[in-house]
């Protein structure tokens, strides 16, 4: 094939499988997964195309063989899988779930059916800056969530048919990285996609690693020849290290200067020379042509693409949620690049009303500031819609749940204690969430705490429920709702609520559904006034601190929960202390 890469033994879906590659041993069942057929091999395991039951939409499976790989290793690769499966941008692969079963681990991912980079290329002009601008955006948001790829080339880099939108894929050697620099005794990756610092020893990874691999990737895919000679292992060793990178504007002078410019500084030998980060290289994309690099760092104003609307400072991009009365899309700020979401309120038989509370809300939440809430960046109206602009964050906890199924007790803990004070921040304020629920809670952009959304329905504490002018005030979503709000819409608004929405959280995140089984408004009134199932009768491996704990949490009464926030997080922070620390739990 085209612009295969030497020595390339990426297991991968999207391409053909090998036909002389021996099948796996007894593939492992997979709940809620159908496996179809195979449709990728590699040295490690297989991919198969496989239909995902509760989606109803195809999905990949990889297997891996476990007993070819350090057990460390294997643990690795699955906890970074995880993280990945919590993070949410356009233009990274999504994972469902990644666990171990036998003598294989899995990873289920989102099914690409175009092809990857490796046949493409001579790319034409526009859709070569489209590629360039999509490839960038992803790279920032795996960056963002502190994780260095490692491995970009263009097996890596798939496509979807219906659209030709392109994602980072194969994370399989990705590592965290908490700092800028990332030293280690083991070498990854594809040689010809390799920087030269990666030569060194020890080899040293860092955000400026993945930015060589894709100039390379996209200096593959620009020209008819690869950009690195094919040549034996010590002339490419050689080249790598003090060869000259091809002269694009010279082989390609069809191209826009942005272009050749910022892929150019990407292949920089040494990694001084490159962009620090994937956004300021997507600023040069989009600045004119006399924008240059410099110590200084970019300042440009972007462009929008094609086909792209701009509200106000914001650039609007692809659409990344729908329902609940607003459309959500992808945003980055026109003068300093940084990345956001806009959410556009959606026509309905309430909508002046619902708009007049979406502006109100967001002013409010606007000098609300904690790591622990998604931030609303600008708010108002623009062509007559109602638009909210907030920070960037991953998946929801819904979501992660249902595609991934039930998180470790010791996983839920790390995530709801973050929500939790959040919660204590809020009622410090004098004010009420009233709507913590999985479908409201949100990932952080890292994949690793989990956030409350910006409070459209939060009110003063101790408001009442409808206001002297008839105003209803009390909001709630009725499954996971403390038991007092749905039974009056009067009565005062107090800060149990919120704690009885954090048991739901958590034990939606450890059993994988609601704690109230009820259909209609009625039989989830009379479930909740029963009192929910103990958790450890559910799940016989939770302990038993952390299932008191949630029957607490979920009292039906309100005098019976927890005093308040600042107990819960202590109380979630001494459970995951002893439980982390190896101590006994009394």
């Amino acid at each position: 094939m085209a612009g295969q890469d030497p020595g390339d033994r990426t297991l991968r879906h999207g391409e053909e499988a090998d036909s002389g590659q021996a099948e796996p041993v007894r593939l492992p069942a997979i709940p809620g997964i159908r496996i179809e057929e195979k449709i990728g091999a590699g040295a490690f395991g297989a991919v198969y195309r496989a239909w995902h039951e509760a989606f109803e939409t195809p999905v990949a499976v990889k297997f891996l063989d476990a007993g070819a790989a350090d057990p460390g290793e294997v643990r690795r690769v699955l906890a970074e899988a995880r993280v990945m499966a919590r993070l949410d941008h356009p233009n990274l692969l999504r994972i469902h779930d990644a666990r171990s079963a036998g003598s294989f681990v899995y990873l289920i991912e989102e099914f690409m059916d175009g092809g990857s980079l490796s046949p493409v290329r001579s790319l034409a002009p526009e859709p070569a800056l489209e590629l360039a601008r999509q490839l960038l955006s992803g790279l920032q948001a795996l960056h963002e969530a502190r994780i260095l790829h490692r491995d970009i080339k263009p097996a890596n880099c798939l496509l979807r048919g219906r659209d030709r939108r392109v994602k980072l894929a194969d994370l399989g050697i990705a590592v965290e990285s908490g700092g800028a620099i990332y030293e280690t005794t083991t070498r990854s990756g594809t040689l010809p996609f390799m920087a030269p610092e990666l030569l060194e020893e020890p080899p040293r990874y860092g955000p400026r690693t993945d930015l060589y691999a894709l100039g390379m990737t996209l200096a593959s895919v620009l020209l008819d020849e690869d950009p690195y000679p094919r040549a034996s292992l010590p002339v490419l060793l050689q080249w790598i290290t003090s060869g000259s990178r091809p002269d694009l504007p010279r082989l390609r002078p069809d191209l826009p200067r942005e272009l050749t410019t910022a892929v150019s500084s990407l292949m920089a030998p040494r990694a001084e020379e490159r962009p620090s980060t994937a956004n300021e290289a997507l600023a040069v994309l989009s600045a004119p042509a006399t924008t240059t690099l410099s110590g200084h760092g970019i300042r440009s104003v972007p462009r929008p693409g094609p086909g792209q609307r701009i509200v106000d400072a914001w650039i609007v991009g692809d659409l990344l949620a729908e329902g609940r009365g607003m459309t959500g899309h992808a945003a980055t700020h026109g003068d300093t690049g940084a990345s956001a979401r806009i959410s556009f309120v959606e026509p309905g038989p309430d909508r002046l009303a619902y708009e007049s509370l979406v502006l109100a809300s967001a002013e409010r939440a606007c000098q609300l500031d904690h790591p622990g809430l998604v931030p609303v960046l600008d708010y108002g109206r623009s062509d007559g819609e109602v638009f909210v602009v907030t920070g960037p964050h991953g998946r929801t906890l819904e979501d992660v749940v249902i595609s991934g199924g039930p998180l470790s007790e010791v996983e839920a803990l790390r995530l709801v204690v973050s929500t939790v004070r959040c919660l204590e921040f809020i009622h410090g304020k004098g004010l009420v969430y009233q709507v913590v629920n999985p479908g409201g809670a949100l990932l952080s952009a890292d994949g690793r705490t989990l956030l409350l959304g910006w409070p459209v329905f939060c009110v003063p504490r101790g408001a009442q429920g409808r206001s002297e002018d008839s105003s209803i005030l009390r909001a709630c979503v009725p499954q996971y709702a403390a038991p007092e709000a749905l039974l009056t819409s009067r009565g005062s608004i107090e800060p149990s609520v919120d704690l009885y929405g954090i048991g739901e959280l958590l034990y939606f995140a450890i059993v994988g559904r609601p704690s109230c089984p009820g259909d209609s408004l009625a039989d989830i009134i009379r479930w909740k006034m029963d009192g929910p199932r103990v958790l450890k009768e559910v799940v016989p491996g939770a302990t038993a601190p952390t299932s008191t704990l949630v029957r607490r949490l979920l009292a039906s009464q309100p005098e019976d929960r927890p005093e308040d926030a600042s107990e819960v997080a202590d109380g979630m922070d001494r459970i995951l202390r002893r439980l982390t620390e190896g101590l006994e739990i009394r």
